[in-house]
């Protein structure tokens, strides 16, 4: 399988609606601690939806939203589990 990049990095914007849901993107990422987590779990969703082979349009914001931060606080985990060797040898650095 080979990756068209073209496609790939011109898929948002063949979202009719992509300007208000980048938008509305924007305003979620200012919301204090949710948005972070908000936006990991869109981004992953985005992810997933291009490797199912789904239409490619950005998913709808609206409906979505705890789905998208509990998705975001796992995308927290794993990164925070990849980092935990990082972190221990840091931690024995400091001590």
């Amino acid at each position: 399988c080979k990756l068209d990049w073209r496609s790939a990095l011109r898929f948002p914007t063949d979202d009719p609606a992509w300007r208000r849901k980048v938008a509305l993107g924007g305003l979620v990422l200012l919301v204090p601690v949710v948005g972070w987590f908000a936006i990991l779990g869109y981004r992953k969703e985005v992810i997933f939806r291009l490797i199912r082979g789904e239409d490619p349009v950005l998913p709808e914001w609206r409906g979505n939203g705890r789905r998208l931060v509990a998705e975001g606080l796992e995308a927290v985990a794993v990164i925070h589990i990849y980092l935990l060797p990082v972190y221990m040898w840091l931690a024995a650095r400091l001590w």
